[in-house]
């Protein structure tokens, strides 16, 4: 009898450890891929809303706020290509020649001004910002930190005396995200902090919540996608810029010869 009660206790371990590594495993799992992806959609609704809608308008206002997802994530996979990259130098070299490559069509699609410079020149300065404090990390740590902060400082000058997208504010989010790393609550939490500030330049970082959720769960790994095409997502950023513009202007004429036919 005795023997029995055991053998049923046994088997009623096994089964429940055998349903918590079910659950485990269907866990929500986000890799890069799937990231990108999301950033990308939200980014594309907020171009949208920029090019083919009118403030005010309740669609446009809905689409700039999903739009508000994109950046933390593009910021957070900055670091983690940063972090894991085998060739840092080809990887800011991709930066800077899409950064040239999109910029004639973010001028005349978004800013309408040759006077402000697109996302990817914000993400290039990261990559520089996290080289250095990269350097900066074998130092003594009152050293490391004073000059850690000196450098953080001086390249959010540079961003904002370019008055690249997000300016000082990009730059501190991607700095957050590296900083605070190894701790993923801590990070998140303080990169919400930083892009919230975003406020106070008339922007609504508050509305980038999703975005903090959606990193959360991310498990380290990276997607089929980003290993066979890994520039299929550096061409979505002017290519979509270019599509959006062409479609504005093809409405604008339709809407032109039925105005005066």
């Amino acid at each position: 009898m005795f023997e029995r009660a055991d053998f049923r206790g046994i088997r009623k371990i096994c089964y429940i450890s055998g349903m918590k590594e079910k659950i485990q495993t269907n866990d929500i799992q986000i890799n890069t891929d799937v990231l990108k992806i999301i950033a990308c959609i939200c980014m594309l609704c907020d171009h949208v809303a920029i090019i083919l809608f009118m403030p005010g308008d309740p669609t446009y206002e809905i689409m700039r706020r999903i739009g508000r997802t994109a950046f933390p994530i593009f910021c957070f996979l900055l670091t983690e290509g940063f972090i894991y990259t085998h060739n840092r130098k080809r990887y800011a070299g991709s930066l800077l020649l899409f950064a040239l490559l999109s910029q004639p069509v973010y001028e005349i699609s978004i800013s309408e001004s040759s006077e402000r410079l697109n996302v990817m020149f914000t993400l290039l300065l990261g990559i520089i910002l996290l080289q250095v404090l990269e350097q900066l990390s074998d130092l003594q740590s009152g050293i490391r930190f004073c000059l850690s902060g000196i450098s953080i400082a001086l390249i959010c000058m540079i961003a904002s005396y370019i008055h690249c997208s997000y300016e000082a504010i990009g730059i501190l989010e991607i700095a957050a995200f590296y900083i605070f790393r190894q701790k993923r609550v801590l990070s998140l939490l303080f990169a919400y902090i930083v892009i919230s500030l975003d406020i106070l330049m008339g922007g609504a970082g508050l509305w980038a919540a999703p975005a903090f959720i959606f990193i959360y769960f991310y498990n380290g790994k990276q997607g089929k996608i980003s290993k066979k095409y890994k520039y299929l997502f550096y061409f979505f950023y002017p290519g979509h810029l270019l599509a959006l513009l062409l479609i504005g202007r093809l409405i604008f004429y339709i809407w032109y010869l039925s105005y005066w036919s």
